[in-house]
């Protein structure tokens, strides 16, 4: 998971949503990874001393997450199903939510 588009691959492996047609949009998706990852430095701005500058609210796909331990990786696709989870009905009510919010520990 090298790229933006890595781990919004990886959010929908935990979101259950890897075969068409998709029950979140690519272009949902990639607006809550860009919140995520700005929360991401929010929290940890010691991840992005060298990236700071980045305008993470219209990061693309390919941007680049070399700068994140493969452990950070992994909470922002989490962070990223989380979100995604939160603003839906359905996966609230069946307890993906709380499930999710579990494993990320968020």
């Amino acid at each position: 998971m090298q790229t933006l588009a890595d781990a919004i691959d990886r959010a929908r492996v935990a979101l259950q949503d890897t075969a068409e047609p998709y029950r979140y949009t690519k272009d949902t998706l990639l607006a809550l990874a860009q919140s995520s990852l700005a929360r991401l430095r929010e929290d940890r701005p010691d991840l992005f001393l060298r990236r700071y500058t980045d305008d993470l609210g219209n990061a693309q796909p390919e941007y680049n997450l070399t700068h994140l331990d493969e452990a950070q990786r992994e909470r922002l696709a989490l962070s990223i199903a989380v979100r995604a989870t939160a603003v839906d009905d359905e996966a609230n009510a069946d307890g993906r939510l709380a499930t999710l919010l579990g494993i990320a520990n968020l």
